[in-house]
């Protein structure tokens, strides 16, 4: 068998194994991707601690009902913008 014949063969094999089928997948859980920001716990104390500063969620409020910081107010993006214009 010459040099050709030999790498010729040896092609064919890591192309045949190269097409093995895998069974594996990656899985990511749903809420992975709804994670924007994360902060420390002690962050979030500090921030709640001042008074003059309020957690405010703006996502729907099905969202909120299903789980939010404690003492989060509620407001949603169209409610926001109603009042930052008026109608008269």
């Amino acid at each position: 068998m010459n040099w050709n014949n030999k790498i010729g063969l040896l092609v064919l094999l890591l192309l045949f194994l190269g097409c093995k089928e895998t069974t594996e997948s990656t899985v990511i859980p749903a809420v992975a991707w709804k994670i924007n920001d994360v902060i420390e716990v002690e962050t979030l104390s500090k921030i709640k601690s001042n008074p003059h500063i309020k957690i405010v969620d703006l996502r729907p409020i099905e969202e909120y009902k299903e789980g939010h910081i404690p003492g989060a107010l509620p407001l949603s993006r169209e409610e926001m913008s109603d009042s930052a214009n008026p109608t008269p």
